[in-house]
């Protein structure tokens, strides 16, 4: 049995989403080369853009340092213009769950998080983890790049020797959300992204 075929027998993961770690023990992810529908992506986009914009430093997240995070986000609210994303989200989410953590939905809302070289300089977010204090219901992280017409931006991912990951619009890498991880600076353009949490009771 080669590889990829391996990998999806051993974690359960559907034949578009591909396992992307070292091993068991390397903090594994997956990534998904076309999440959406091709069509889909610009209308995810409008849809986001039509909420309101906060900075990044200045929302529900712990850190409030431009050193360590500069971006904006918009909360993207759970109603019936916006169902269909979360819907979509989440069966992807549980038809894969290669680690099979107990997962029940959602708790935080989806974020849609904007790194504009045109309003910082070199915007990114430093090394961090989405769960912790105050976020112990996170299981997996999605991020889910919604176009790639920028320079740097990479996902990087602690803990199994990966080089950063420079996503391709459209493509979605899924990881444990206990995971350090860090956006590379984004030294020309606009990143655009959804950043997703699932959620569950607290790891024990």
């Amino acid at each position: 049995m080669d590889r990829n075929k391996l990998n999806n027998y051993v974690w359960g993961g559907p034949r578009e989403w591909s396992f992307g770690g070292a091993s068991d023990f390397e903090s594994p992810y997956y990534s998904f080369d076309s999440f959406f529908k091709d069509n889909q992506v610009e209308d995810v986009i409008k849809i986001c853009e039509s909420f309101k914009e906060v900075d990044g430093t200045m929302s529900n997240e712990a850190n409030t340092d431009k050193k360590y995070r500069s971006s904006e986000v918009r909360w993207v609210e759970n109603n019936n213009k916006t169902k269909w994303i979360y819907d979509y989200i989440w069966s992807s989410a549980t038809n894969t769950n290669g680690w099979n953590y107990t997962i029940t939905g959602y708790v935080d809302l989806i974020q849609y998080t904007i790194y504009d070289s045109n309003k910082h300089n070199k915007p990114h977010y430093d090394w961090h983890k989405d769960n912790g204090v105050g976020h112990n219901h996170r299981k997996i992280s999605f991020s889910i790049l919604l176009n790639d017409d920028f320079e740097g931006g990479e996902l990087e991912l602690m803990g199994a020797n990966f080089e950063p990951i420079k996503m391709k619009r459209n493509e979605a890498v899924m990881f444990p959300s206990n995971t350090f991880h860090r956006i590379h600076p984004v030294t020309k353009g606009i990143r655009k992204s959804l950043v997703v949490w699932i959620a569950g009771p607290k790891l024990k």
